[in-house]
């Protein structure tokens, strides 16, 4: 038997605010782009500010995401029942279970939960987007601070088996 041993911690993170919006740039823009930071230029990528991210995770959609501490603030900012018809505003919050990996070896780690290429040429640092984990969809992005690792997210009713995953790996 070979023993391999990770210098990597992965831990359930907390709830964040999540709401899940569809709709072109232009009209994202138009409609929340005074409530909210930036939206990112580019697919797959992840603009933060103030507390909020904001990844621009498939054509014409987008996740904004935040501590869960102002959650009432951004639906009342974002106001979905008064959003235009080109413009879908949902929260979703309950739907996903966040996780954080960091260390020294949590690019080896995320290698074995993800096929996705985690080379910082193909994800930088501002990268974000949905893609395969532990088998099953999921939210992934870079992070950098306070130390370099990832962020993701599953449904939530799968955090126990990613859970699993990660106590098999991390052993």
């Amino acid at each position: 038997m070979v023993e391999m041993g990770y210098e990597a911690t992965a831990s359930r993170a907390g709830t964040q605010a999540v709401f899940e919006i569809r709709g072109k740039q232009r009209d994202v823009a138009a409609w929340a782009g005074a409530r909210l930071p930036p939206l990112p230029a580019q697919p797959n990528t992840e603009t933060r500010e103030d507390g909020l991210a904001i990844c621009h995770c498939g054509p014409d959609r987008w996740l904004v995401r935040a501590p869960i501490r102002r959650e009432a603030g951004l639906t009342e900012a974002l106001d979905p029942d008064a959003a235009p018809v080109s413009v879908s505003v949902v929260p979703v919050s309950d739907s996903y279970a966040f996780f954080n990996v960091s260390g020294k070896d949590a690019d080896a780690v995320m290698s074995m939960v993800t096929p996705l290429d985690l080379h910082r040429s193909v994800f930088p640092e501002n990268a974000a987007t949905f893609t395969a984990v532990c088998g099953v969809r999921g939210f992934l992005a870079r992070r950098t601070r306070p130390e370099n690792g990832y962020e993701l997210a599953v449904d939530a009713s799968l955090a126990e088996m990613v859970e699993c995953w990660f106590a098999r790996i991390l052993g």
